[in-house]
């Protein structure tokens, strides 16, 4: 089988007969009938069944006819990239939940950008559709958030792709209303009190569960929901019939504060929003400055990166001391997970206001894990995390599985994990700070 092949097959299957193909194609009609012949014994099938009124597609032709296809075009599109060169610069592909955020992260770079021309790509698209395009390398990485709901499923799905998670911070939720709403002042709502109002969530195709869904938690069986799959229909709706939707609360400066509030969601659960790539590719320069920029526009936003640094250093301390209550001379998964993801006392969350902030950096090294997980677990008794190198001496004899070591969905899915999706004691939250002064604003400009 050769790709000319599979283009004569879709040549003929366009023109609707041998004799138009062979016209389209400068070639003879029995050099290209020979072709057809040479495929389908080679196949054990007939791919187009004829008569005397032409020719038409069997049912196993129909199906041999769409991987044909999608061979062809992957064919095209690696002789634009490679062979054509088409002098554009490959920034990066990006695919991601609808987080305002990413999509401000991109416009940074891309004003930072100082080639002539450039092709980059953010997709925002299903929960499902994100992990497929990163495992197939359609997309550099992916954004997405973890909660104590849908961890369980997420990292299954991560590990079978064979995708690492890298946290970026811990979010509160909260809930985009119309600014009209009487509970647009409230400094927190329940579910409950949203009830009566119709309820907006994004569209996540075959996958009707939960576990995929944007929205980190729903209300109890809601009698108006709306499905959407742009962000537009989403503040559209929620200014002209007073719906609401559940996100981070994130949005950025161009959201009109008249129009549209943020309130906080009164629950403890919290979101982990982080990125996923494959764990044994290396990550192209567009794609790490991608990153960059968006742990800039996080920390902009006041929120603190999880810092790996930080949990090593802590990590090391408590293990010389939990060692001498171990029988074996290993932590646990357990005992990792609750030291490294227990709720700080006085450390909130979030960063307040005026505090500077170094982003971590960004691994580029298939080896180079900024993953919660990799704590510890070489042979040598140190380990990579972050950029950050923190030497376990061999005498605390302190190890954990390589497989636990792995990446921060190992830690999330035990249950001591279940901490890390608990707010922080003391915590400040920089969307309600933010929602704070909008109301404020709306509070002036009403009196006016």
């Amino acid at each position: 089988m050769t790709l000319l092949q599979l283009q004569y097959i879709i040549k003929i299957v366009e023109a609707g007969s041998m004799n138009e193909a062979a016209r389209d194609l400068y070639i003879s009609q029995p050099t290209l009938s020979a072709q057809v012949r040479d495929l389908e014994e080679e196949l054990g099938f007939s791919i187009f069944q004829r008569s005397h009124q032409g020719i038409s597609l069997t049912s196993e032709g129909a199906h041999f006819l769409v991987y044909a296809r999608q061979l062809v075009e992957q064919a095209s599109m690696i002789e634009d990239r490679f062979l054509k060169k088409s002098g554009r610069n490959q920034l990066c592909t990006i695919s991601t939940q609808h987080f305002m955020f990413a999509l401000e992260a991109l416009a940074e770079q891309l004003r930072t950008e100082r080639t002539e021309s450039y092709e980059v790509a953010l997709r925002e698209t299903t929960t499902r559709d994100i992990i497929e395009q990163v495992a197939q390398m359609r997309s550099d990485i992916g954004i997405l958030y973890l909660s104590e709901y849908n961890r369980d499923i997420i990292t299954r799905m991560l590990r079978t792709k064979h995708l690492t998670f890298y946290p970026l911070f811990r979010a509160n939720l909260h809930v985009f209303l119309s600014s009209n709403n009487p509970l647009a002042d409230r400094d927190r709502v329940s579910l409950d009190e949203l009830r009566d109002y119709p309820f907006i969530k994004y569209e996540q195709g075959d996958d009707s569960s939960l576990f995929f869904a944007e929205e980190a938690i729903w209300p109890n069986k809601p009698s108006k929901v709306i499905t959407i799959s742009d962000r537009a229909s989403m503040l559209n709706l929620i200014q002209t019939v007073n719906a609401y939707t559940i996100s981070t609360g994130i949005d950025n400066e161009d959201l009109n504060p008249d129009k549209v509030a943020t309130v906080r969601l009164d629950t403890d659960r919290t979101m982990i929003i982080g990125w996923i790539k494959p764990q044994r590719t290396q990550l192209s320069e567009g794609a790490v400055n991608y990153l960059k920029h968006l742990q800039h526009i996080i920390v902009r936003k006041g929120y603190k990166l999880i810092d790996p640094k930080t949990l090593v250093a802590e990590l090391k301390e408590k293990s010389a001391a939990m060692v001498h209550n171990s029988a074996t001379g290993r932590l646990t998964e357990a005992e990792v997970v609750d030291h490294l993801l227990a709720p700080r006392s006085g450390s909130p969350s979030q960063a307040s206001s005026g505090t500077q902030m170094q982003p971590a950096r960004v691994p580029q090294e298939p080896g180079d894990n900024a993953t919660l997980g990799s704590v510890v677990g070489t042979a040598a008794g140190s380990s990579a995390l972050g950029g950050v190198s923190a030497k376990i001496g061999a005498d605390e004899r302190a190890r954990v599985s390589e497989d636990s070591a792995e990446n921060l969905m190992d830690l999330a899915s035990t249950e001591a994990g279940s901490v890390f999706f608990r707010p922080e004691d003391d915590e400040i939250d920089p969307v309600d700070e933010q929602s704070r002064k909008r109301r404020d604003q709306r509070h002036q400009n009403s009196q006016h």
